[in-house]
């Protein structure tokens, strides 16, 4: 097995159904938001995955007493808190903002990153 988070449901007929919850979903905002945008999302895949949303600095609940701002402190920030939790695989999901996170967060942990989804990013 790998190193997934593994629970266990019971339907109706009392068969226990085990499942795996990695890989990990990590929902990244975009710029002048915080996690709650990913709400929606968020309440709909908890029974199945685990879930991050952080706060970037600045936004939020996170702190604001950063000396140097950008992208890559924020991909840093991404990867600091995936480490954290222990993910050993994740989706990473951006909206606007969240989106160059994502990709300088998946450039950083390299064979964690399954997948990249933008949302509302990258226009031209």
């Amino acid at each position: 097995m790998n190193s997934a988070v593994e629970r266990k449901t019971c339907p109706a007929d009392d068969v226990p159904i085990v499942y795996s919850t990695e890989p990990a979903l990590g929902f990244i905002h975009g710029g002048l938001a915080n996690r709650s945008f990913w709400d929606g999302e968020l309440n709909t895949f908890a029974a199945h995955h685990h879930l991050i949303a952080p706060d970037l600095p600045g936004n939020g609940e996170s702190g604001i007493n950063r000396k140097e701002w950008g992208i890559p402190g924020f991909g840093a920030d991404i990867c600091s808190v995936l480490k954290t939790e222990g993910v050993k695989k994740v989706v990473l999901f951006g909206n606007s903002l969240g989106g160059p996170v994502a990709i300088e967060a998946a450039l950083l942990l390299s064979d964690r990153v399954l997948g990249l989804v933008g949302v509302d990013t990258f226009q031209s």
